[in-house]
């Protein structure tokens, strides 16, 4: 080959090398913004859980099995009592889902 080939070649090759790095910039400060809207949505969301009106103030209590049978066995219906109404709220859902979309 001749030499001015050579020349050509490896300006080509300087320049696409440039072209890349200056892509990977462009993703590289546009994922970073993309980051930062996530990471505000993310501060602005979670603000309201770390507030003073969502800490509890009540005495902390005993643990559950160091009182009678008889609250732990309460404290445990009224617990199954929430979950099945929560299985039950949520199966009438999925009827309600089922049926608008069968017509």
């Amino acid at each position: 080959m001749r030499w001015w080939l050579w020349v050509v070649l490896a300006l080509l090759a300087v320049a696409v090398l440039i072209l890349g790095v200056a892509y990977a910039i462009v993703h590289a400060i546009n994922a970073g913004k993309d980051v930062s809207k996530t990471a505000s949505a993310l501060s602005v969301g979670t603000e309201h859980l770390m507030s003073a009106e969502n800490v509890e103030t009540a005495e902390p209590r005993d643990p559950i099995f160091t009182g009678s049978l008889s609250v732990a066995a309460r404290a445990y219906s009224e617990a199954q009592t929430k979950v099945v109404e929560r299985r039950l709220k949520r199966r009438a859902h999925h009827e309600r889902t089922w049926r608008r979309w069968n017509g």
